[in-house]
């Protein structure tokens, strides 16, 4: 919670600087995250359960570009889902932020309806809510699309839908703690989110 805030401050203060800055505060359901694991000599899944998630970003319009940086946050659980048909228990409960910059496209009248597409690439960072347990930082990738509708030509709604993924390169054990690494990842493989939301853009408007 303490870096959302600290997100929060970074666009309060950078918004007093310029006229051309949209801030958004979405809030929404995030789904799927399925990650292939060895775990005793015999394959599993781990499985981060689908439920609610905020998200904060800034934008900085050029034209029809636009630079973004955005933050999102996810509580949830993550399960180990064995081959039978009730294999499965819950590990431990986490907490999965991305941060993210990059760039997106769309239309920017002034009311009305500014459909986007963005592409950003930052990191990803999951906490097990386990002091035996490390987090998980990895290289990410978030893409996504939707639309403003502005109500006036400061305040409007936000409606996205997006793919979010920490991308695995090379085998390697994850969640480890003081006594080594229990589960085992294969070469290459990472956990892909959906993510739809909706929430409230604000264009900040300094001086002309």
């Amino acid at each position: 919670m303490r870096t959302f805030f600290t997100f929060l401050f970074v666009l309060t203060v950078g918004a007093s600087a310029s006229a051309q800055l949209e801030a958004a505060f979405s809030y929404g359901y995030r789904f799927g995250g399925n990650l292939p694991v060895w775990v005793d000599n015999s394959y599993g899944e781990l499985r981060v359960n689908a439920s609610d998630a905020f998200t904060g970003d800034v934008r900085y319009r050029l034209g029809e570009t636009t630079l973004t940086a955005s933050y999102t946050r996810q509580s949830s659980s993550v399960d180990l889902v064995g081959s039978g048909f009730f294999d499965r228990e819950t590990l431990f409960d986490a907490n999965i932020e991305y941060i993210t910059v990059g760039g997106c496209r769309g239309a920017s009248a002034n009311t009305g309806f500014n459909p986007f597409t963005c592409m950003e690439l930052g990191v990803g960072i999951l906490t097990p809510q386990d002091a035996n347990l490390l987090d998980e930082i990895k290289l990410s990738a978030k893409l996504s699309g939707g639309f403003n509708y502005f109500f006036t030509e400061r305040v409007g709604l936000r409606m996205s839908l997006g793919i979010l993924s920490p991308l695995q390169f090379g085998s390697a054990g994850v969640f480890c703690g003081g006594g080594g690494c229990d589960i085992g990842v294969g070469g290459s493989s990472q956990i892909v989110q959906g993510d739809l939301s909706g929430g409230i853009v604000v264009r900040l408007q300094g001086n002309d």
